[in-house]
């Protein structure tokens, strides 16, 4: 996939940053926006923007306050455009290195860490869970202790909102895939018409994966903090149900241990009799509505949905193939949330958990995704 990925993105590169920087689709808004409410202040910040392309984000960064941005990205074409562009702006902020940023890369004359690290999109361009690991490994390789990481990635791929081209994108032509899905996305407007695969450790809103790098506190930057949203409800209700796009705004540890992934299993496996330990998710706050998105913007049930479990006091859950996700909550104040594959003493839930009554969540046995 990787040759796939260049000469697709190569071929785009003369109209993609034009596209992206001033297009006036309801999708490429809600991306540019997210991404700048997410990164906030970056006075004096050194940033590493892994398969950044032309520089659409970094030249965010920069205008955020950046004091310098490496970019490593597998295009050429692509950075040539960003490198035209930095010249006409006669700025020389940015580097640029060609690389494939699943695969480690000391050969290139990087800073040692970075404050910063951004990683916009190239999750879904991950055909396995060696290629993610791969880009998660060099994430945590440059980024300093205590650094942020921001990622856009896909929410659900399969969202209605994604597949009908309301918001100027459609993804589409879905195949399964060993622990995803690949799929194709093009843009209404520009005719851009490009491959991608994203993985379930993802795309379902786990935090395991973050986790397991090292990667903390993992906060969902909520939707209503964009102007598009807040001025187009109407627009945005089908997507804000089963959001396609999410940005992680995520911290580093002070220090780089790895978690264990037996440690998180066991963790997340602990079930007493109406009570769940909470797992895989970051509660941000407990409100209903949009507000509940920071939950995790691309877990499921939707917000909004959630909200309502929260004022009825129940135990709701939503499927995908292999997995369930259950929200146990016991009033507003003591919400917890939990996201698991699922095997249950019951084989009609673990046939169909969509139909079946989890109420009782004590005899539900898990496995961390």
């Amino acid at each position: 996939m990787p040759d796939v990925v260049k000469s697709e993105y190569d071929a785009e590169a003369a109209n993609y940053d034009s596209h992206w920087s001033t297009g006036s689709e309801p999708f490429i808004r809600l991306d540019n926006e997210l991404f700048i409410s997410a990164l906030g202040d970056a006075t004096g910040a050194t940033v590493l923007d892994l398969a950044g392309g032309s520089g659409i984000k970094a030249r965010f960064a920069i205008n955020a306050g950046a004091a310098s941005v490496d970019i490593v990205d597998i295009s050429p074409a692509m950075m040539r455009e960003g490198q035209r562009i930095e010249a006409e702006l006669n700025r020389k902020v940015i580097r640029w290195f060609e690389a494939d940023i699943s695969k480690p890369l000391e050969h290139l004359p990087l800073r040692a860490k970075y404050d910063i690290v951004l990683a916009n999109w190239p999750f879904d361009h991950s055909e396995n869970m060696a290629v993610l690991e791969g880009m998660f490994q060099n994430v945590v390789s440059h980024i300093k202790p205590g650094g942020r990481f921001l990622g856009v990635r896909c929410g659900n791929p399969r969202a209605p909102a994604m597949v009908t081209g309301e918001l100027g994108v459609v993804f589409k032509d879905f195949k399964n895939i060993p622990g995803g899905v690949k799929f194709r996305y093009a843009f209404n407007s520009s005719g851009s018409d490009i491959e991608a695969s994203s993985m379930e450790a993802t795309f379902l809103g786990s935090t395991y994966i973050y986790e397991k790098h090292g990667l903390v506190d993992v906060q969902i930057e909520p939707y209503e903090n964009t102007k598009t949203v807040r001025e187009n409800p109407k627009l945005w209700e089908s997507f804000l149900l089963d959001p396609g796009i999410t940005v992680p705004n995520i911290r580093a540890k002070a220090s780089h241990s790895t978690v264990a992934a037996a440690d998180l299993g066991d963790r997340a496996g602990r079930i007493s009799t109406r009570r769940v330990v909470a797992a895989g998710f970051s509660l941000a706050r407990t409100t209903t509505g949009v507000g509940a998105a920071r939950l995790g913007a691309a877990c499921y049930p939707s917000p909004f949905i959630l909200g309502r479990a929260i004022e009825k006091k129940t135990c709701i859950s939503f499927s995908l193939p292999g997995h369930v996700c259950v929200w146990y909550g016991g009033d507003k104040r003591n919400l917890l949330v939990f996201g698991f594959q699922v095997k249950s003493s019951s084989k009609a839930a673990a046939d169909d958990p969509v139909d079946h009554d989890l109420l009782m969540v004590d005899h539900i046995t898990a496995q961390y995704t």
